[in-house]
């Protein structure tokens, strides 16, 4: 498995890279999913290059009185 070694170089530590790139985002908006979603959950999508890269369930919803 000598490829394993020549794509990822631990001594080189580019894998600590990608991670970082992996979780940069340009912009965060708020979002519901639609389809056949019957609860109407707030998302957190984060936006990078124009892409979704992930999402996250927020949980900040306004109290009602």
């Amino acid at each position: 498995m000598g490829w394993i070694q020549d794509l990822v170089n631990p001594q080189a530590r580019e894998w600590e890279e990608f991670y970082r790139n992996r979780w940069q985002h340009d912009k965060v908006v708020r979002s519901t999913h639609g389809v056949n979603c019957t609860g109407g959950c707030s998302w957190a999508v984060y936006v990078k290059d124009g892409l979704i890269t992930w999402e996250m369930q927020q949980t900040d919803y306004p109290l009602l009185d």
